[in-house]
């Protein structure tokens, strides 16, 4: 103390630090306590070269798991879409309009044509309710819709697709058919492949598309939701194509032998199962194809689903009265 009041004497009677000063030292010497804090802690959290390698394990192990996780729903989401195929139904009143000149009578024209504008705000009208139930809020956007958009192009590849593995029937082909098609077509088909004679097969083309602009077109589009012991819930969608067509018979050795060509005119029935839990669909399938819905067909329909509705409305009162009896 001495020594150093005789080497700088100025200390002692200076006057005490300013407030900035005193501040801006005790910032600096603050600074150096988290830097020094912070390198011990570095070296504190410096692991083992086998701990890092067993955490980049179990990373690696956990990842293999959400990937596996996910193969397994889709596989699941898979097979219930199968599953959901496998009782693949068309839906009622499905109706297919004849031209007005094959309709004889003004007044028959007039029932006919109400019958099927009715049927149009009615399936119209349900897609709307249906898309409106699977939204998220009530009033935000629908992310899931029914679009018609692109049904009419799955339509076209898909029957250029089936009459193809149908005209060869091969073993790939055959495969192919179980993906394009509900189960119940898929077997009938595969069925009238195997009575051909040993070696026989066929070549399809597809010549033109006819009845431009106004075929091919979509004619009927519905969503359903049907209860057959289990909730189904499923798209329908009817596409009209004119097309000209030519068949050309194989032999053994694949070398043609005769062909003709054929002027068509198919209604194509399209079907998708929808999964209203997670708004997700299946993928478009063939279910088959339909004639002209003729006035006759329309009565008879109506009374069958009228017969129908009667007798379960029967049976729910009969459950209601044994219930009471047990009670």
């Amino acid at each position: 103390m001495a020594a150093t009041f005789r080497t700088r004497p100025w200390l002692l009677a200076s006057s005490p630090r300013p407030a900035a000063l005193s501040a801006f030292n005790n910032s600096r010497i603050l600074f150096a306590n988290v830097q020094q804090s912070r390198h011990a802690t570095t070296r504190s959290k410096r692991m083992h070269p086998s701990f890092r390698a067993s955490i980049k394990s179990t990373k690696k192990s956990q990842h293999d798991q959400e990937a596996t996780s996910s193969l397994a729903q889709q596989m699941i989401q898979e097979q219930q879409n199968m599953n959901e195929a496998e009782s693949a139904m068309l839906a009622p009143r499905t109706l297919i309009p004849l031209p007005p000149t094959k309709i004889e009578g003004w007044y028959n024209r007039f029932l006919y044509y109400k019958e099927v504008l009715f049927q149009r705000a009615t399936d119209r009208a349900q897609i709307a309710m249906q898309t409106w139930r699977l939204k998220e809020k009530r009033f935000a956007f629908a992310k899931f819709r029914a679009r018609r958009k692109g049904v009419v192009e799955a339509a076209l590849n898909l029957h250029a697709e089936m009459s193809t593995c149908l005209a060869k029937g091969g073993r790939a082909e055959k495969a192919r058919l179980a993906q394009i098609c509900v189960p119940k077509l898929q077997r009938s088909l595969v069925a009238a492949v195997e009575t051909r004679p040993k070696g026989k097969s066929y070549k399809w083309e597809l010549l033109q598309l006819k009845g431009k602009p106004f075929w091919p077109r979509l004619i009927d589009h519905k969503w359903t939701d049907i209860d057959i012991g289990v909730q189904q819930s499923f798209r329908q969608a009817v596409v009209g194509i004119k097309s000209r067509q030519r068949l050309t018979e194989l032999d053994s050795d694949g070398k043609e032998r005769e062909s003709k060509e054929l002027d068509v005119t198919e209604y194509v029935v399209l079907w998708r199962s929808v999964d209203r839990v997670n708004r997700t669909q299946g993928d478009w399938k063939i279910y088959g194809t339909l004639k002209e819905t003729t006035f006759d067909d329309i009565i008879k329909e109506k009374a069958m689903i009228k017969k129908m509705g009667d007798i379960m409305a029967q049976n729910k009162v009969n459950e209601a009265d044994r219930a009471v009896k047990r009670s």
